[in-house]
């Protein structure tokens, strides 16, 4: 079931356009966009932890810079998936309150401003999402 899920994830990333380097500058943001929106409050703008709110969580923000590097240079794609969906390895930040973002997402395809997700949609609306916050913080990994 993971694995059709993360192909799934996979195949969605293809058809948003951010498996290729060559991905348009509207498309690249949305990863930045969602990012701010939802993970920015916690884990800084910058991705360090530093965000606004980490003071009043019970547990230290991680370092989102540094997930290739601690990975031994290896950006660990599918379990920063799963973490941000809610997936199995949620658990780890259950104690922080980190939301299960898939279920988080989900409700936002109810209540777009403006936009309307079929019901047949909804899921590669929330992958899309996942995926482009993804790309995101792939692209703020320390070289």
């Amino acid at each position: 079931m993971a694995a059709a899920r993360l192909r799934g994830a996979m195949l969605a990333l293809a058809a948003a356009g951010l498996a290729s380097p060559a991905a348009a500058e509207g498309e690249r943001d949305l990863g930045r966009i969602v990012y701010g929106a939802h993970c920015a409050a916690c884990h800084g703008a910058d991705g360090r932890g530093e965000g606004p709110m980490a003071e009043f969580l019970t547990v230290e923000m991680p370092d989102l810079t540094t997930i290739q590097r601690d990975n031994d240079g290896v950006f660990p794609f599918a379990r920063v998936y799963r973490i941000i969906e809610g997936g199995a390895e949620n658990e780890v930040h259950a104690a922080s309150g980190m939301p299960a973002w898939g279920e988080r997402l989900l409700t936002d395809t109810y209540i777009l401003h403006g936009v309307r997700v079929e019901p047949g949609q909804r899921e590669a609306f929330v992958r899309a999402r996942i995926l482009a916050v993804i790309d995101h913080i792939a692209g703020m990994q320390e070289q």
